[in-house]
């Protein structure tokens, strides 16, 4: 046993302590070798720092204007975003030399009796197809108390997008007796649906352009047998980015 300190320890004499085992030996480290091994590290760590790329700093609320949820990018008249757009890209088989955006002819839904259709054209104009009984009565202009849901449904398309919209009325051969009377029928539901999108949605109405095409752009030739219900339509073209 050791000697006892002035505390009562026992303090154990030094001679009598084993020498340091193999393991700690062999693992002890000079303090000129560990610094070198810091240094290095360290070094390697500033040269990959600074080699990336700094980070882009993001802008204060001061930087960057505040855009509005409500507010919409179309201009004042939407007839100038649709410049060419009022050709039936149907008869011209699904290319339309003058849609805004480059071709890519997507159908998004179709319904099973082909009530509704909606087809991305370009990567910037989606079109809406709203035909037959789901929405108008031959001869008739006023919408259907059951297209509610559908255009609900539909206005949340438009809401997404704050571009210009186009509404586009047609009608069958056989409704009218006159072209005249065609054009007036066609532009009246285009009206209809813009309304229902303005009035009961709350779209921004200077978004909206509307516009009858009578019978001359049928979707489906006089002969076909679901050619009243097809060409008795309504097309909502949508610009995307506009």
């Amino acid at each position: 046993m050791g000697n006892r300190d002035r505390y009562g320890l026992v303090r154990e004499d030094a001679s009598r302590m084993p020498a340091a085992s193999g393991n700690f030996a062999e693992w002890s480290v000079p303090w000129s070798d560990l610094m070198m091994i810091m240094f290095i590290v360290f070094a390697v760590l500033f040269i990959y720092t600074n080699g990336r790329d700094k980070p882009v700093p993001i802008p204060t609320p001061t930087q960057a204007p505040v855009v509005r949820a409500s507010a919409t990018k179309a201009p004042v008249d939407p007839g100038q975003a649709f410049m060419g757009q009022l050709n039936d890209p149907v008869t011209k088989d699904g290319k339309d030399p003058g849609a805004q955006g480059a071709p890519i002819r997507e159908t998004y839904y179709r319904s099973d009796n082909l009530g509704i259709s909606i087809v991305r054209e370009t990567d910037r104009q989606v079109r809406v197809f709203l035909r037959g009984d789901l929405f108008f009565t031959p001869g008739g202009d006023h919408l259907l108390a059951a297209s509610d849901k559908y255009l609900d449904r539909i206005s949340e398309i438009l809401r997404v997008s704050t571009g210009a919209v186009l509404v586009v009325g047609h009608c069958a051969a056989d409704e009218t007796k006159t072209p005249e009377e065609g054009l007036a029928l066609s532009a009246a539901r285009a009206a209809s649906v813009a309304e229902y999108f303005i009035k009961a949605a709350h779209l921004d109405a200077k978004r909206f352009m509307i516009t009858g095409r009578g019978s001359f752009q049928p979707e489906a030739p006089s002969t076909a047998p679901d050619a009243d219900k097809r060409n008795r339509r309504v097309e909502v073209l949508v610009l995307t980015d506009i």
